[in-house]
């Protein structure tokens, strides 16, 4: 590249190019010369090789320590200010060239999820996703403000597509003390200490302890005794057979007090079908039980003696003569 075409392009905006080309790897692109009076922001071509030079570290140290060091680095003798100029070189261009790589177009996805991050999204949530990180980028600036609610979690996970994993969640402000939309009574003991549990405990509320699915369930039918959700309560509902949504409980407030809930799965048509069956056969085994027993009460009163037609009848002998 030419002199005029050079000055064409600013330094910030050709480092972020070459970056974003993945053209600035290792450190031979630093341009490392100490000395005080350097002008920062600057590239130029050297041996063939383009160079950036970033903020002169000299320039706010005692003259005498820049001097040797500057006499050092002529002699070829490595020093500790060279040293932090090459070290910070790439985090000095990476905030100097922010306006250009931190947008939802950047073709960075490591720096957009940095980004992301920042504001709370864990990275197994985007997973690197470059389309993932641009939609949550586009997102941020109407999300934060308002995060921390479950509706506003679901937004999220959405993008990143695991929608389902606050699907059944709610809360009091979403569905009151005694939700319907996710069932109080599959609510299990865990999560929490037993102390914590009993210090919980609101009054006039029971429980009704019993053990399904390996795990124990305490919430008593009736509505008046149940332990009711409170305003920091998270009620979360999963299968049997399911994780946890443990990336989308990060997206809620530090706050929140997450409960969780069981969802015991349903007996298989297949069982239910064989049941059914099962029962047609006893029915069917009782019906003619009763259809033999009632036959033949019928032909004992019929061989009985003294029974009008029911005499049998005896052919006479007749006697041999000799």
């Amino acid at each position: 590249m030419s002199r005029n075409d050079l000055a064409l392009r600013t330094p910030d905006l050709e480092w972020a190019h070459r970056a974003a080309n993945g053209e600035m790897e290792g450190l031979s692109w630093v341009a490392a010369e100490i000395h005080p009076d350097h002008k920062p922001w600057r590239q130029f071509d050297q041996e063939g090789e383009r160079k950036f030079r970033h903020r002169p570290y000299s320039y706010w140290q005692p003259p005498s320590l820049v001097q040797a060091s500057m006499e050092a680095q002529r002699a070829g003798i490595p020093t500790a200010w060279e040293a932090l100029l090459v070290v910070f070189a790439r985090t000095e261009w990476m905030m100097k060239t922010r306006d250009y790589l931190w947008t939802p177009h950047s073709p960075q996805p490591l720096l957009l999820g940095t980004l992301v991050e920042s504001f709370g999204i864990d990275s197994s949530l985007h997973q690197r996703s470059p389309d993932v990180l641009r939609r949550l980028t586009a997102l941020l600036p109407t999300w934060h403000p308002y995060r921390g609610t479950v509706p506003r979690a679901r937004e999220v996970l959405d993008l990143c597509g695991m929608g389902e994993q606050l699907q059944n969640a709610t809360t009091e402000q979403e569905s009151g003390k005694i939700p319907k939309k996710v069932d109080l009574e599959g609510e299990v003991m865990a999560c929490h200490v037993d102390r914590w549990w009993s210090l919980r405990r609101q009054g006039g509320s029971s429980s009704a302890l019993s053990i399904q699915g390996g795990l124990l369930r305490f919430q008593p039918k009736e509505d008046d005794q149940k332990w009711v959700l409170r305003r920091e309560d998270v009620l979360v509902e999963w299968s049997a057979g399911g994780p946890l949504p443990r990336e989308a409980l990060r997206l809620l407030p530090a706050w929140s007090v997450v409960r969780l809930a069981r969802k015991l799965p349903k007996a298989p048509a297949s069982s239910k079908a064989s049941t059914a069956n099962v029962a047609k056969r006893n029915a069917k085994t009782q019906a003619s039980s009763k259809v033999k027993t009632s036959a033949s009460s019928e032909s004992g009163q019929k061989s009985a003696p003294g029974n009008s037609g029911g005499a049998t009848k005896t052919q006479p002998t007749k006697k041999k003569t000799s």
